[in-house]
Formats: C-alpha cells, structure tokens, sequence
C-alpha cells in the first residue's frame, strides 16, 4: 500500500489498524476509483479511512447536496461523514433537525451520542 498509493509506512499501518478489511480489497477496482474520487471531490487529507466504493461515496455526496441542501465544502471539514450510516444515523438526524429548523454542522450532527443529540434538539 505504501509503495503503489504514496502512502507512508505509519499512514499504510493507520489504515489497517483501524479498518483492517482494507486488505481484503482490491486495489485496481475498489480502492484507486474511491481514492480519486475522493480526490475529485477536494478531500485530499482524509482523517478517517474508508471502505466504501466510490459509488456508495457518490450516493452519500448526492444526498448532501440534494436532500440536505449542504455544500461539499462541509464535508472536506468533516471527512468523517463518510463512515455513518446513512440510514441509521444521517437522515435520521438530518430529518430531526430540519422539522425544527435547526441547522447545525456536520460533525455536531453526527458525533454526538443519541442521548445527548436528542436530548438537545427534543
């Protein structure tokens, strides 16, 4: 990985520590179109690693900039808002929010326990 994708040795060991079915990917087909997708986007420095597809990434960028009316821009902030569940954690919150008005940002949004989140915006 540290050789064929410009990642160091301790960036190659990070990736896999923490999502270790990262090895188990193909390279050619799943990892290098996700890697320049992300690129395409403007994520150039991403903090958390990822094994989505770049399809599963586009679909999480088009619900951001259609349903959520965000800017990509956000995202670039929040990198991590590529590894929350769509369904069970993302439009939940973001449907929440917009039935009172609220508007928070990203990783407020997410980070957040339920508790705490709920609790906040009742």
């Amino acid at each position: 990985m540290a050789k064929s994708r410009g990642a160091s040795v301790e960036q190659s060991c990070f990736v896999v520590l923490r999502c270790p079915g990262i090895l188990e990917s193909n390279v050619e087909f799943c990892l290098q179109p996700t890697l320049v997708y992300l690129r395409i986007l403007g994520l150039e420095k991403l903090n958390s690693p990822t094994t989505l597809n770049a399809h599963l990434l586009n679909t999480r960028v088009e619900k951001l900039e259609e349903k959520m009316k965000r800017s990509i821009e956000e995202v670039k902030d929040f990198p991590q808002y590529f590894a929350f569940s769509l369904s069970r954690r993302i439009a939940p919150r973001h449907f929440h929010l917009k039935e009172r008005n609220v508007k928070v940002k990203l990783n407020r949004m997410l980070l957040w326990s339920d508790n705490r989140f709920y609790t906040k915006w009742k």
